[in-house]
């Protein structure tokens, strides 16, 4: 499982979690907008989980000191981390120009087969440019967070592993058409439709030309016959819903995984925006040491 975990060592963080019941007092008494704005730097997205982040209440010392320490991994390394938001943003962009989405309730498994490929295309190069990421800087970070984010892309996006999911994305696309084998069922109709592997796969091109072909029967549809086609279309969606279903949860599985990096990574972009502008003013900036809240303080 491919999970970012930057903001919480254990799980995702919320961006619809609840917020104080007092949040609009507290952000007119502390003129928390004007930091959201600062945090932001007129980017919608980054103002709303900056936001979102903030009010929040986190009181767990561990975590605090987990999302520290990633901070000054982000402050010690800006460039790099830029480099890592984009690469969600792009994936987001590709999405949107190429309208490439999924939904299996209303789309045919041909279709849905078709539109979760283009997906993971549209995906492929981004997954290896973060990993050449990960291969790049995973000693220069010293985070628990960073450090655990590397190791699983380096392991879950390991050159075997593209090459393979490279490899699907060709053959799933039917350049030589679609095999399918059936049985017969009661009254002589078709059952159990299952993809199968194209012929000749491992072989090349001069011992598929020598190589004895069995007898077969064939059946052509002569043109323009659209109740054939249609017919022909519905025996090969058959076949494909497991497939479909199978290639469309990969797909997802990596939109979420860009989804969830941009959120998280936004956090700590609007912290540097925040320290950037500190240091243009020439203000002080501090990493509090957290203590439990029952703890009493010696006065000085």
């Amino acid at each position: 499982m491919m999970e970012v975990f930057l903001m919480h060592p254990d799980r995702d963080f919320d961006p619809n979690g609840a917020l104080p019941p007092n949040e609009a007092d507290l952000g007119q008494d502390l003129e928390l907008n004007t930091l959201f704005v600062a945090m932001a730097r007129e980017d919608k997205f980054l103002f709303r989980v900056a936001r979102q982040a903030v009010l929040s209440s986190l009181d767990d010392i561990d975590t605090i000191h987990y999302r520290q320490e990633i901070l000054k991994d982000c402050l010690k390394r800006p460039v790099v981390v830029r480099r890592i938001y984009r690469i969600p943003l792009e994936f987001m962009e590709r999405k949107r120009r190429q309208w490439l989405w999924i939904s299996t309730r209303h789309l045919n498994p041909g279709s849905i087969l078709s539109s979760a490929l283009h997906m993971l295309e549209a995906s492929l190069d981004l997954l290896r440019m973060l990993r050449q990421i990960a291969d790049e800087y995973a000693g220069a970070f010293e985070s628990t967070g960073f450090c655990r984010l590397f190791t699983m892309i380096q392991q879950e996006l390991d050159d075997e592993y593209l090459a393979i999911v490279e490899k699907h994305i060709r053959v799933l696309k039917f350049p030589g058409g679609a095999l399918l084998s059936a049985q017969l069922g009661r009254g002589n109709e078709g059952a159990n439709y299952v993809l199968c592997k194209p012929n000749d796969t491992g072989q090349n091109w001069i011992k598929r030309i020598l190589a004895q072909k069995s007898q077969v029967y064939s059946f052509t549809l002569p043109p323009r016959d659209d109740h054939g086609a249609r017919a022909l279309g519905e025996l090969r969606d058959r076949g494909l819903a497991r497939v479909a279903n199978a290639v469309a949860q990969a797909a997802e599985h990596i939109e979420s995984f860009f989804n969830v990096l941009q959120l998280e990574l936004a956090f700590y972009l609007s912290c540097l925006n925040l320290y950037e502008q500190l240091d243009q003013l020439g203000e002080p900036v501090a990493f509090p040491q957290p203590v439990p809240a029952c703890t009493m303080l010696p006065w000085r």
